[in-house]
């Protein structure tokens, strides 16, 4: 379903969402891939009843957004920020966590008819530094952007580059293997 909005038009996401989409320091940011194709939203926002950031949806329906709910996805003690959301629905890749002193690392989690796979670890290939966040696909949908300050292993001929350093850079990775071996596993 493709709804077009008229340029200068706005669209509110209405008072469920606002009262969720917020923290402390800042509003949540919804992201051009944290929107399904159906409309859904995808966005951390507080969750009662402890008003602690959980991964949330809010349902476009009847030209509204709907009162969001809570995203279940892999254990309750996992901290998750960042969703992409492939537009339709088969898979989200998140930045996840287990414990406070860990690194956020990507994942990547499909829907199952129960609703979401547990989030599988994107790897060393794809993860490093303290940290890989800002999930982002591309327009084949099989492209992941993120951020990290991971730097490039000695063995690469890039590994002396200056911006090397650290640093937050914007990295890609292709999900294929990924997708593929999920499409497998399902046929």
């Amino acid at each position: 379903m493709k709804r077009t909005i008229p340029l200068g038009a706005l669209l509110t996401l209405g008072l469920a969402v606002h009262a969720v989409a917020r923290t402390d320091t800042a509003p949540a940011i919804f992201a051009p891939d944290s929107v399904a194709a159906d409309g859904s939203l995808y966005f951390v926002g507080c969750a009662a009843p402890d008003d602690s950031l959980r991964l949330m949806r809010a349902a476009y329906r009847d030209g509204a957004y709907q009162a969001p709910q809570v995203v279940a996805l892999g254990d309750a003690t996992a901290t998750i920020r960042g969703p992409a959301i492939a537009p339709d629905r088969s898979f989200i890749v998140v930045s996840i966590k287990h414990a406070a002193a860990q690194p956020y690392c990507l994942a990547i989690a499909f829907r199952t008819a129960a609703g979401w796979s547990a989030p599988r670890d994107l790897g060393d290939v794809v993860n490093g530094g303290k940290h890989s966040m800002g999930a982002q696909l591309g327009p084949d949908h099989r492209t992941l952007y993120f951020y990290s300050d991971r730097r490039l292993p000695p063995s690469d001929p890039r590994a002396t580059a200056a911006w090397n350093n650290g640093a937050d850079h914007i990295w890609q990775v292709s999900l294929g293997s990924w997708l593929d071996a999920h499409a497998d596993r399902r046929h």
